[in-house]
């Protein structure tokens, strides 16, 4: 019965939104739902386990354990992977909750740090994955362009990352949200005379709800909020007649943002302080410890080349790379080429995007950890950036074929 309520809830909720569009809009957005579902479906049943899915596995059934024994009040005293919010590990039980004690039968029980958990296991998790995947493909096919939803579709690090059992799937949709929400809330705010009618500040709440969702999924995804205040820096030196009340309201949002953070993160509900000191703590040190184990420019790696082809510095191969099969794209070389030809266009249209992709990557380059799963904080804004690339491309082949002689199709 929550299945099915929640089902036709989602579907009512997007049929609602997309009939407002124009029917090829319709056509488009459907054709590339279904194309991405497909995508990751296969992805999700065809990818190798990967070193970190055991783990944050292992983080679910404890929390489903709580829940089904109706224990509630124990959730936030499960410390296991206390390095990170529980928002997205407790999205992982859902799986385990609906199908019983069943999921325990699988793996054994106790549940401990060596059980072994099943493939069957990892495929319920893995379609939470993709779920929240969808709807960040959804929001950019509907909010930004098709476009941009296309290349997320194709890009190999959200095939990875939005088919398996990762920590990414829900910060990427409410970072995009978050940074989506504050844009068109500040960026009208252009002249004196209009400032206080074009400030938006129902989005900007929104756009704090948003980011302390973020937060509570994995803080580092709150390397948007950069962006977020330099827009809004930029905000109150230009609108003179609403600074006050933006002043006012920013104050506020800055209180969403960490209740935000603390509600939706129930590992912090008894000793708040202690626990993201006991995270940030832990953060510091592993990067600090993990200095120097692959190159400076690491970064540009993951950005630049595909998955299956991305060797990292140390030359250790994740399982996934071992065995790239689940791949069914791996365009993120074009995709690259095509947002470094729409910064421009992206910078002069939608400008927070950019500096999203400049502290982000910014970010990548400082911290001394240099996984990959940094760079799927920046993989948004490529996106969108690639959708502005291929606008300009277009309009210079147009440009080009023009020319006398240069069209021999």
């Amino acid at each position: 019965v929550l299945i099915g309520t929640f089902w036709t809830l989602y579907f009512a909720i997007v049929t609602s939104a997309v009939s407002r569009r124009s029917r090829s809009f319709r056509w488009v957005f459907a054709a590339l739902s279904v194309s991405l579902v497909l995508i990751r479906c296969f992805s999700m049943f065809n990818f190798p386990v990967d070193w970190d899915e055991r783990t944050y596995s292992r983080a679910a059934l404890r929390y489903a354990e709580k829940i089904l024994a109706l224990r509630f009040d124990e959730i936030p005293t499960v410390d296991y992977n206390y390095e990170h919010p529980a928002l997205i590990k407790l999205a992982y039980s859902i799986p385990i909750v609906l199908d019983g004690h069943r999921s325990f039968e699988r793996v054994g029980i106790p549940v401990n740090l060596h059980a072994a958990v099943s493939g069957e296991i990892h495929v319920s998790y893995r379609a939470v994955s993709v779920f929240f995947n969808l709807l960040l493909a959804q929001f950019l096919i509907y909010l930004i362009h098709p476009l941009a939803g296309f290349y997320l579709m194709i890009h190999s690090i959200m095939a990875e990352f939005g088919s398996t059992v990762r920590l990414e799937s829900i910060p990427m949709l409410f970072s995009f949200l978050s940074v989506y929400c504050a844009w068109e809330a500040l960026r009208k705010i252009e002249a004196p005379d209009d400032g206080a009618a074009a400030f938006d500040s129902k989005r900007w709440l929104l756009s704090a709800l948003f980011l302390g969702i973020t937060a509570a999924a994995k803080l580092i995804h709150c390397v948007v909020a950069v962006a977020i205040g330099v827009v809004w820096i930029r905000a109150m030196i230009r609108g003179t007649k609403v600074r006050g009340k933006l002043l006012r309201i920013t104050m506020l949002y800055a209180l969403i943002v960490i209740v935000g953070f603390f509600v939706f993160n129930p590992s912090s509900y008894y000793d708040p302080i202690g626990t993201v000191k006991s995270m940030v703590e832990f953060h510091l040190n592993f990067q600090e410890n993990m200095a120097g184990h692959q190159p400076w420019y690491q970064p540009l790696v993951w950005i630049t080349r595909s998955v299956p082809i991305a060797l990292p510095g140390n030359g250790v191969l994740n399982p996934v790379q071992e065995n790239p099969f689940g791949f069914v794209f791996a365009a993120d070389e074009i995709i690259f080429i095509l947002a470094l030809l729409g910064l421009r266009t992206m910078f002069r249209r939608n400008g927070i995007y950019l500096l999203w992709l400049i502290f982000g990557v910014t970010f990548m380059f400082f911290w001394g950890t240099k996984g990959q799963q940094y760079a799927a904080t920046v993989t948004v804004p490529i996106c969108i950036a690639a959708t502005y690339g291929t606008f300009e491309l277009m309009q210079k082949l147009e440009k080009y074929n023009a020319e006398s002689g240069n069209d021999r199709s």
